[in-house]
């Protein structure tokens, strides 16, 4: 979470730290055999459907749904 100013009222910024701690807790499944799911420039993990959907070093595993469907290290091993 980027903080834009720093608002003086206690309240507020009591709220957003505890929105930056909830985000930094927050637990994502992790499908990939090996290593960790590419992620996006919003820190979560590249949704995949497809050979050409993940960069280069990665391949897309597919899983039971499209928040397990991600860009995993490697290459897909048949």
């Amino acid at each position: 979470m980027a903080w834009v100013r720093v608002q003086r009222r206690k309240g507020l910024l009591l709220a957003l730290a505890t929105l930056q701690i909830v985000d930094d807790l927050l637990v994502l499944p992790n499908p990939c055999k090996d290593g960790e799911p590419l992620l996006s420039p919003e820190r979560e993990p590249v949704i995949c459907g497809g050979e050409d959907t993940c960069t280069a070093g990665y391949f897309c595993h597919v899983g039971s749904s499209p928040e397990t469907t991600n860009c995993c290290p490697g290459s897909e091993k048949l």
